[in-house]
């Protein structure tokens, strides 16, 4: 007994062809790319998710080759900007930043880390900065209330800024 489910489904799933080959056999031929995302802020990025379906890739390397993505649209599926993400998501604002370039003229993509470090706050956290301009907080600086390490501008994850705990300056 399958509960709500048509029995019948199961077996119209089984019966259709295999599409992805799974991250485990893209590391088997690929493991220097592997290691570095495996580093890299896309670890937990499938491979197949920017490369499409790499079944028959695997079953024939040489006759198939797998999607590679170049142009700028294939990075914004995730990092255009949309208020509903996460703070500290890394988004972009299309027409702002590096226009018509393609992500991987500056990002490696398996290993995405910024060329250089932002140099404001407002890079990373822009939502919050557009509430800050309208606010009285506006001409402070983020560090007077968050107290945030060097190294919160290199691996922002690993070193997250200190919220204040009171009133006081």
């Amino acid at each position: 007994k399958l509960g709500h489910y048509r029995a019948a489904a199961v077996d119209e799933i089984a019966s259709q062809p295999v599409r992805y080959a799974g991250m485990q056999t893209c590391v088997e031929c690929h493991p220097e790319e592997a290691e570095k995302k495996g580093r890299s802020f896309h670890r937990g990025l499938a491979c197949e998710v920017c490369h499409g379906p790499a079944s028959e890739h695997a079953s024939d390397p040489e006759a198939k080759k797998p999607f590679v993505p170049r142009e700028r649209g294939a990075c914004l599926y995730c990092h255009n900007y949309l208020p509903s993400r996460p703070t500290g998501f890394p988004q972009i604002l299309e027409k702002l930043h590096n226009p018509m370039k393609p992500c991987p003229t500056c990002h490696n993509p398996h290993d995405p880390t910024p060329p250089h470090v932002p140099g404001t706050c407002s890079a990373c956290h822009a939502s919050i900065a557009r509430i800050k301009a309208i606010s009285h907080h506006d001409s402070l600086e983020c560090e007077t209330c968050h107290e945030a390490s060097p190294q919160h501008r290199q691996d922002p994850r690993s070193a997250l800024p200190k919220k204040p705990t009171n009133r006081e300056f």
